[in-house]
């Protein structure tokens, strides 16, 4: 998977947002840390009301080289995606 990235803190709603651009399509999402190593993502198009995002994912740094993330919809698990930090 390659893609392109654009990431900055938004002070208003105190969120990270980024855009993403892959194969000529661009999302947009928010990211937030509910503790030191774990955060939540949704569509920023659900950014009003993030209970009910279509979907979300959720990720934990599990060591300084190792993050494991799980995409969620309707409030199940549709896949795990495990990154290592490569030297």
């Amino acid at each position: 998977m390659e893609a392109k990235q654009l990431w900055g803190y938004d002070k208003k709603i105190d969120k990270i947002v980024y855009v993403n651009l892959e194969d000529g399509n661009i999302t947009i999402g928010a990211v937030w840390f509910i503790s030191n190593n774990k955060y939540i993502g949704i569509p920023y198009s659900d950014i009003a009301n993030p209970e009910k995002a279509s979907f979300r994912y959720e990720g934990e740094f599990k060591s300084p080289n190792l993050l494991v993330e799980t995409l969620n919809k309707n409030g199940k698990p549709l896949k795990t995606y495990t990154y290592t930090r490569t030297k």
